[in-house]
């Protein structure tokens, strides 16, 4: 039961934890730096692997903030959707995800192949 509390406590902290290191960053050393896709994508997968689908959304949004660009954000937003029973919303997310770039291999193919799979479900 303790080691369950702590990967909650975890999980619900991810987001906070990494906006921290880089106000750490910015204080410490002085450089004001855009958070890495490397560690959203991190903290995305430790959330995943949680079931913490309402956190994996907020990570997105910061996704989507600094890499507007970038596919990541709306898919692991779908993933999110998907995750706590909201298919219609994760197909609005993949959707908007196939007009941008590719990212972390992710492909295009990969968010047609998420709608597909969401709509053979209807």
């Amino acid at each position: 039961m303790a080691a369950e509390g702590k990967e909650n406590k975890d999980a619900a902290n991810a987001i906070e934890t990494l906006i921290e290191k880089y106000k750490y960053i910015k204080e410490v050393y002085g450089i004001d730096m855009r958070v890495r896709l490397i560690d959203i994508v991190t903290v995305a997968e430790h959330l995943i692997d949680n079931k913490k689908y309402d956190e994996l959304i907020d990570v997105a949004d910061l996704a989507m903030k600094e890499y507007p660009e970038k596919l990541y954000g709306r898919f692991i937003e779908g993933i999110g959707y998907e995750g706590i029973g909201r298919p219609e919303r994760a197909i609005k997310s993949y959707n908007a995800a196939y007009a941008l770039e590719p990212a972390v291999g992710i492909t295009k193919d990969d968010v047609l192949d998420k709608v597909e799979m969401l709509q053979e479900k209807k």
